[in-house]
Formats: C-alpha cells, sequence, structure tokens
C-alpha cells in the first residue's frame, strides 16, 4: 500500500489502485466488500485464495496455493493435522538394517533455512526372540547438524537412554538401542531432537528402526507419530 487507499478501483503495493482490468470492490453485503479478480490478489505472481475465511484445516500456505485442506503443505512442510506424522498400519520390520518406518518421514522444504525440534512416540514388539533394536534417523541431505535423543522403555520401571549430539551426514545413525524384557510384549520409545537444515535441496528426514536379526521381526503400531514444532 503506498499512498492510502486511494484506487477508485482498489488497492496495490504501489498506491495507484486495482484498476478495472485487475479487479474491483463490490459490495457483498451491508459495510462488506470483497476483492474480484479473475485469478485472485496476486502477490508476486502468487494467487491468494480465501474461500469461507482463515479457516482451512491444513492452514495457510506460504507458498502462495492459498488455504489448505487437512493433508496439505504448511509453510513447506508436507504435514497432516498441524505437522503430525503417523503410521497407519502395523509395520513389521523385513531387514536387519536401519529402515525407514513408513508415515514417519517428513520434507524439509528446498531453499530455506531451518531449525525444527520434532518429538515421536513409538510402541512396538518384537517376536520370536528379543534383540538389541534400534531406532534412529536419516536424512536425505547433509544437515548442517541434527541433535536427537531417545528412551526405550523395555520393561516396567526399566528404561535405556541415547544420545546422539551430532549428526550431519545422509548415514542412517541410531539415537537409542534397547533390548525388549520379553517378546510379544509392546514396549513404548520415546525420540526427540533439533534439526538445523541448511538453504539447499528439499531434505527428507526418516525416522527409522532396525533389530539386528530380521527373522526376529520388530513392529511398529499404527498411531505412532512425530509431531513437528
Amino acid at each position: 500500500i503506498g499512498n492510502g487507499l486511494n484506487g477508485a478501483g482498489g488497492i496495490d503495493a504501489t498506491g495507484t489502485g486495482i484498476t478495472a482490468s485487475t479487479g474491483t470492490f463490490n459490495a457483498t453485503g451491508s459495510n462488506q466488500f470483497s476483492v474480484i479478480t479473475a485469478s485472485g490478489i496476486l502477490i508476486n505472481g502468487g494467487t491468494l485464495r480465501i474461500g469461507s475465511g482463515l479457516n482451512g484445516a491444513g492452514g495457510i500456505d506460504a507458498s502462495g496455493t492459498g488455504i489448505l485442506a487437512a493433508t496439505a503443505t504448511i509453510s513447506g512442510l508436507a504435514a497432516l493435522n498441524g505437522n503430525t506424522f503417523l503410521v497407519t498400519a502395523d509395520f513389521p520390520t523385513v531387514t536387519a538394517a536401519l529402515t525407514a518406518i513408513p508415515g514417519l518421514s517428513f520434507v524439509l522444504p528446498a531453499n530455506q533455512v531451518m531449525k525444527v525440534p520434532f518429538r515421536c512416540d513409538i510402541l512396538f514388539s518384537q517376536a520370536t526372540v528379543v534383540r538389541a533394536d534400534v531406532f534412529g534417523i536419516q536424512a536425505s541431505v547433509a544437515p548442517t547438524n541434527i541433535m536427537a535423543k531417545g528412551a526405550i522403555h523395555t520393561a516396567a520401571a526399566v528404561s535405556v537412554f541415547g544420545n546422539l549430539p551430532i549428526l550431519n551426514t545422509t548415514t542412517a545413525t541410531g539415537i537409542v538401542t534397547g533390548t525388549p524384557g520379553a517378546t510379544a510384549t509392546v514396549l513404548n520409545v520415546e525420540l526427540a531432537g533439533f534439526i538445523e537444515n541448511p538453504s539447499q535441496a528439499a531434505n527428507t528426514i526418516n525416522i527409522m528402526v532396525q533389530t539386528p536379526t530380521a527373522a526376529d521381526i520388530v513392529t511398529v503400531k499404527r498411531g505412532s507419530f512425530c509431531t513437528l514444532y
């Protein structure tokens, strides 16, 4: 807004107003007005579309595509229900290497420096024989740093803890390791950390699980989730 509300047709950044060729103010009710253009209000080539107010379940998108649905992009993060990501079906491991847990992955957008805290609450069980199971993390593009910590509650009143102070490569890396106290018993894991992401290509962050012997399957339970803050 340059010189105030001085345009006969509306408002623009230079103060000369929105002309009839780009849009007009039209009365839609008592003392109410709306801006009408062919494609919305243009901001640096993007389009702002407001339908029924600022009430999209997904929020407002910084990229300029408008107010979003429940499954959408918020500030460039592929997200579900307020930047919460979840496992939608029990996931059994089938390899003895760190493996991405379906649903517990998220993408940090390209060309933005970001500082992203996260927390994950995970339930799991192990079949056949208990092993030293690992929960970890991996970035598809080297971060400036990932700091992470974790706790595995292996039995009633028994917990093991792990710390990952520095991760600045794309190597899949364990955060915490623990051996369940019994098979076929649902246990829980808590992970938390802070991602320092530089301006670079889009970066996929995976939360991962590993059991040393694939036959001794670890199953991550449905409803396990991670939240970005």
